[in-house]
């Protein structure tokens, strides 16, 4: 499946430009006192929210499993810790910070070790807008 899988993501990235995110905040899944994840948050990108659907759709072409459709554009900064502390969190917005992006990656995802994910293959984005 994986090299099906990279032959469509190889497609699809050749016909998405290049773009520009904004990180524009601080924010977390999970309760603020032990969040399970801690990310920068992303202003809505069209460009990007079109590559995500395309990749969704690939992989459910190629995996025949169903997207979850619930796509939150972030930054993942840190994960749940191993510890009962407690956290006193806050959500938090700033002045947008602007990241290119001109490619993704698929991985793949090793439960077990350290470090979890790892890079299999880059798939570099067309020409910029």
């Amino acid at each position: 499946m994986i090299s099906k899988l990279s032959v469509q993501l190889r497609s699809l990235s050749e016909r998405h430009p290049g773009f520009t995110i904004q990180v524009d905040g601080f924010n977390f899944f999970g309760p603020s006192t032990g969040p399970r994840v801690t990310y920068l948050s992303v202003t809505k990108n069209m460009l990007l929210e079109r590559l995500q659907k395309d990749v969704s759709a690939a992989v459910t072409a190629v995996t025949g499993l169903p997207s979850k459709d619930r796509f939150v554009p972030h930054i993942t900064i840190a994960k749940k810790r191993k510890t009962d502390e407690r956290l006193a969190l806050s959500s938090d917005l700033f002045d947008p910070y602007p990241v290119s992006v001109d490619n993704f990656h698929l991985f793949q995802i090793h439960p077990h070790n350290t470090p979890k994910y790892e890079p299999i293959e880059t798939f570099p984005l067309g020409r910029p807008d």
